[in-house]
């Protein structure tokens, strides 16, 4: 989006075009000095979230932290003045007439960072299933080694003990984990709850995933601010 900044004729303000948009006049009448052209100079939002000022004319004088310039990248720590009476345009003004923007290219690494961790817990959960699962596959076969060699052979004993050993091992796995992975899981919600919001609102995007919103959306669903992608 470009601002399009010069002197209004009638008032002697300063007067801010936006691009395709209805101008703004601000300041005081007579604020702005005749050395400002009605159209001084261009500002441009870029996608960093910095802007581009560009003179408009050669005669026109636009300068950047007391230094003249045709066309430069600036920030609002820059101080930027208008003709040789060195008018100081205020960003407050421009920043009022471009959209709020938000960036979420951050929310990429929340995303994935949280997608990640809750499928590695579910993952060591199947896992464990699956294991202790297993165990019933041994006992039978103890139980089968046990009729077909006799209860008191040795061969027919070491597959029961591993069994009880791994049996006993799982049963403290797991509760152990009645407790340990609820709070892992809340932990990581509570991360991701805090932190995978808007930039600018703050309203949470869970029901948007990062490849959704980067994707599907210029702007944030809920204030509308523009994303920088």
């Amino acid at each position: 989006m470009k601002l399009t900044i010069g002197r209004d004729q009638s008032s002697q303000r300063l007067r801010i075009t936006p691009e395709g948009g209805a101008a703004k006049i601000f300041g005081n009448p007579g604020s702005v000095p005749m050395t400002v052209s009605r159209e001084h100079c261009l500002l441009e939002l870029n996608s960093d979230d910095t802007y581009t000022v560009t003179n408009i004319k050669l005669q026109n004088i636009t300068s950047v932290n007391g230094l003249a310039v045709q066309s430069k990248q600036v920030t609002p720590n820059d101080v930027i003045t208008l003709g040789s009476d060195n008018y100081r345009l205020d960003w407050q003004y421009v920043k009022s007439m471009f959209p709020a923007v938000a960036d979420i290219r951050p929310l990429e690494k929340v995303w994935n960072e949280y997608k990640s961790r809750i499928d590695k817990l579910n993952r060591e959960r199947e896992r464990f299933i699956v294991i202790r699962t297993s165990t019933a596959g041994l006992m039978a076969l103890s139980g089968l080694l046990g009729i077909l060699l006799g209860r008191q052979n040795t061969i027919a004993i070491i597959p029961a003990a591993l069994v009880f050993i791994c049996s006993l091992i799982f049963f403290i796995k797991a509760w152990r984990d009645v407790d340990k992975r609820p709070k892992l899981i809340a932990q990581a919600e509570n991360k991701f709850q805090e932190q995978y919001v808007c930039p600018h609102c703050k309203r949470l995007l869970d029901n948007y995933s990062y490849k959704k919103l980067s994707r599907n959306y210029d702007a944030c669903p809920f204030c509308k601010a523009k994303f920088i992608k």
